[in-house]
């Protein structure tokens, strides 16, 4: 994107405060299942099954820590509106640039008191189709939850 485009663009940057506040919150959840592990480990009656029980939250906040640490070091925009198309980085499952003659509809529309921007898809299965397995399942899952498949 050039400079003269990028001028022309509509850009909504990321909650700073925010994203540090998650992040911390998320690497003390990190924090926590490791020394629920270190605790279970030294007890005589140490289960395994709840060893392994641990180990969920620190992969799932861990996942989660990391793309928030790597959004303070190298921040993006969350929302960038621009000549190309839409293009979303706000979470995990951003779908990245949408082109504007993949897009029918933009919407706003509140889920859970929180406002988002909706885009529906003239095709959404060609457009989920290029995206990774897991980027892929995501935007699945979260277009059966709110009223457009990229938000």
């Amino acid at each position: 994107m050039t400079i003269e485009e990028r001028k022309n663009s509509l850009v909504v940057a990321r909650s700073r405060g925010k994203t540090l506040f998650s992040c911390i919150g998320a690497w003390v959840f990190v924090a926590l299942g490791v020394s629920f592990i270190i605790i279970l480990d030294h007890l005589d009656a140490a289960v395994p099954f709840l060893i392994v029980l641990c180990c969920l939250p620190i992969l799932f906040f861990g996942m989660i820590a990391i793309y928030l640490t790597k959004n303070l070091i190298w921040p993006k925009p969350a929302v960038l509106v621009g000549p190309q198309g839409v293009t979303d980085n706000a979470t995990m499952a951003g779908a990245g640039l949408v082109p504007w003659p993949q897009i029918q509809d933009l919407l706003v529309y509140e889920y859970m008191g929180q406002r988002y921007l909706g885009i529906t898809l003239k095709d959404p299965d060609a457009f989920f189709a290029t995206k990774n397995s897991l980027k892929r399942r995501l935007m699945r899952i979260n277009s059966r939850m709110v009223q457009a498949p990229v938000n």
